[in-house]
């Protein structure tokens, strides 16, 4: 939804592609933050979780709660990432 109407994905990802309004989604135990489109995020949520479950056991717990979801930004580019981090 962009100022009150729906829009297509492509319409969509490029409102998102703009660090200010990136998309944030769920996956089943993190919070992303991305300006990749929609379809490339569905592609590496199955990698963020894999991380996610390889790390668990150094915190010694289980699933973590809802409240302490992990939250990630994923940079669509080198230069994107060069931003962020100078921000």
């Amino acid at each position: 939804v962009i100022q009150g109407r729906w829009v297509g994905e492509s319409e969509a990802d490029d409102f998102h592609s703009d660090n200010s309004r990136p998309w944030a989604l769920r996956t089943a135990y993190t919070t992303v933050f991305t300006t990749v489109p929609i379809a490339e995020f569905d592609k590496l949520k199955g990698l963020i979780d894999g991380v996610i479950d390889g790390v668990m056991p150094l915190f010694g717990s289980g699933e973590p709660h809802p409240s302490y979801r992990p939250m990630i930004y994923v940079a669509a580019s080198t230069g994107e990432y060069s931003k962020l981090g100078a921000a």
